[in-house]
């Protein structure tokens, strides 16, 4: 099964997030673009194709089982119902009259995986992908997914051998798959293998860095130390400062303090010279937040504060990071403080409000975007909120931005893009509570959002009593809310 570039590409951009903290926290930057809500979550429903009744009932069919509301169910518990639904759904879709086929084999496949049955979800994800591939971005979006989806379900039914007779004729998704299934000593040896052979420069580098990324999963961190000197020419600066944030961690994690603040220069040093890359400057924001985080939680204060003594001058001139830590500064001090109001230039759900007309409500803000997948994943929370709580005074009310395009299309005015989210984001989501739209930055900065989904509460008298960067932590917010109400 050879990868197409696309494919390819893509494949190392999703691996690589296992090296970034705001993958594993759930969360996206929230200037990122399309791309990065595809490595979030699995699948949040996409446009029907054409086709017949069929498509059209698997495809929501699979949307209301992956959105099914948790409420008060253990995640144990939601998981079993959504198993269930899922396998209803196959039921009631393998009674209709017309064939599974086409782009519908996705979906069919999705409520499969969900369902665990794994066998025929292995079978229909190989149909669809031997399907045409298409040029649209969401097709080659639902085909990434599938491809990952599909290394899920052998490994998951138990299906190891299949799989790698399925992925054999081409080594880097052999090793990927290998991976997957937590045989890393395997995958590496599949890779050196295939760079024996000296494929092509790109192949070449993407090999190299699926090394990396599996002896990182390994543990083997001394390993990924020496192979990092040796390839650190031959790999992308997003690559190599993955690889230099991968390795801070690890020695940290071993207990070797000073080898992790060496890679942790590392890091900083690639930030001198990062000319604005987002590639780069990305998982540097990422690394000092992991830092930050690991340093409030242990009460150390004053290590804190060199910590950002030191970030500030030495990448003064990185204007992304300065930024980042504004934010962050803004963030750790509107807990308890009145809250600002927010500038809206769009609004979306009834009747017009804003934060000085909500008073003597207790208001949650989502501050959201339309292609980030944290977000819409959290949605289904939200509106178990929403339908619990608003009768005793709570307001869901989302916050986001104007970004020129919905979707696949491109260039958007304002006015269209509402159009969109008005047409089309409120009715795919289920989107019930008010959205404000700001086509600047204020709200952004004064809230110090960096990083979305951010929920922002406020209790009746304006004051911002709790803030969560990130999606999950769904029982301290609800405790939070039942503590204002």
């Amino acid at each position: 099964m050879q990868m197409s570039r696309v494919s390819l590409l893509a494949l190392v951009f999703l691996l690589s997030a296992s090296y970034c903290l705001a993958q594993e926290n759930m969360l996206v930057p929230a200037r990122v673009g399309l791309a990065r809500h595809y490595c979030c979550i699995v699948a949040v429903g996409f446009s029907a194709g054409a086709g017949g009744q069929s498509q059209i009932d698997a495809r929501t069919a699979f949307q209301e089982v992956d959105r099914m509301p948790r409420g008060q169910q253990s995640e144990a518990e939601w998981r079993l119902s959504q198993q269930k639904a899922a396998s209803e759904a196959i039921s009631r879709i393998s009674k209709a009259d017309s064939k599974i086929a086409g782009p519908d084999l996705y979906y069919l496949a999705m409520l499969e995986s969900l369902a665990g049955q794994w066998a025929s979800a292995v079978k229909h994800f190989q149909e669809y992908l031997a399907l045409p591939e298409g040029n649209d971005q969401e097709t080659r979006m639902k085909r990434i997914t599938a491809q990952n989806k599909l290394r899920e379900a052998f490994i998951n039914g138990g299906m190891i051998s299949e799989g790698e007779k399925y992925y054999s004729s081409d080594a880097i998704s052999l090793g990927v798959f290998l991976s997957q299934a937590m045989q890393m000593e395997r995958a590496v040896k599949v890779y050196e293998q295939y760079l024996a052979t000296n494929p092509p420069p790109e192949r070449a580098r993407v090999a190299r860095s699926l090394i990396l990324i599996a002896l990182s999963s390994a543990g083997k961190v001394d390993e990924m130390a020496k192979r990092v000197e040796e390839y650190r020419n031959h790999l992308t600066p997003n690559s190599l400062v993955n690889a230099y944030c991968s390795l801070s961690r690890l020695y940290y994690e071993a207990g070797d303090l000073e080898k992790s603040d060496k890679y942790t220069g590392m890091v900083l040093e690639m930030g001198k010279r990062s000319n604005g890359s987002k590639a780069v400057d990305g998982p540097i924001k990422a690394h000092i937040e992991w830092i930050v985080k690991r340093l409030e939680a242990s009460g150390q204060e004053s290590q804190l504060n060199d910590l950002l003594r030191r970030v500030r001058a030495e990448l003064a001139e990185n204007r992304a990071v300065m930024e980042h830590l504004d934010n962050r500064a803004t963030f750790r001090s509107i807990i308890n403080r009145p809250a600002r109001e927010l500038e809206i230039d769009y609004f979306l759900g009834g009747e017009r409000v804003d934060l000085k007309s909500l008073r003597g409500r207790v208001v949650l803000l989502d501050f959201f975007a339309h292609w980030c997948g944290p977000c819409i994943a959290g949605f289904p929370f939200l509106r178990d909120l929403q339908k619990r709580y608003q009768d005793r005074g709570l307001v869901v009310l989302g916050v986001s931005g104007i970004y020129g395009y919905y979707g696949g299309q491109r260039p958007l005015t304002p006015e269209e893009e509402i159009g969109r989210m008005r047409d089309h984001f409120t009715k795919e989501y289920q989107v019930s509570w008010p959205m404000i739209f700001a086509k600047g930055e204020l709200n952004k900065k004064n809230y110090g959002v960096s990083y979305i989904p951010q929920l922002v509460l406020i209790d009746r008298e304006g004051i911002v009593r709790y803030a969560r960067v990130g999606k999950g932590a769904e029982e301290e917010i609800e405790k939070e809310i039942l503590k204002l109400l």
